[in-house]
């Protein structure tokens, strides 16, 4: 299965603007699943989009707009649709502040991705 993975910054000013934002992804025929993370820059949540290819349009590519409500950050698909799941991230500083010698927080990697005919397994480490 091969995936193609898709990273935007939605910076502060551009967050609640309205706007359209374009995610690219040319020739579909060369992936079998989009992932699509989109991270709003002032508060570092990052919220994760999963599209199959066959779902795509036969364009090139997939448009988005934000909003802020309720002082969360909304993404709006135009023409798909799709699920998210949602994780705040952490700066580095933040984290040294909030560690202690007892923590045992753990950090959540993002959901498998299985498909009908699926082959191989991919394990691995998230770094600290």
């Amino acid at each position: 299965m091969k995936i193609k993975e898709v990273n935007r910054n939605i910076s502060e000013n551009r967050e609640n603007s309205n706007e359209r934002f374009r995610v690219r992804y040319k020739d579909k025929s060369k992936f079998d699943f989009l992932i699509v993370n989109i991270r709003r820059s002032k508060t570092s949540e990052v919220q994760t989009f999963n599209f199959n290819s066959s779902d795509l349009p036969d364009k090139d590519s997939i448009h988005f707009s934000t909003a802020i409500k309720n002082e969360e950050l909304e993404v709006e698909w135009k023409g798909i649709s799709s699920t998210a799941k949602t994780k705040k991230i952490s700066t580095k500083k933040e984290s040294e502040k909030k560690k202690s010698v007892n923590d045992t927080s753990q950090i959540e990697s993002f959901q498998p991705i299985v498909g009908e005919n699926s082959k191989v397994i991919i394990l691995g480490t998230i770094p600290e």
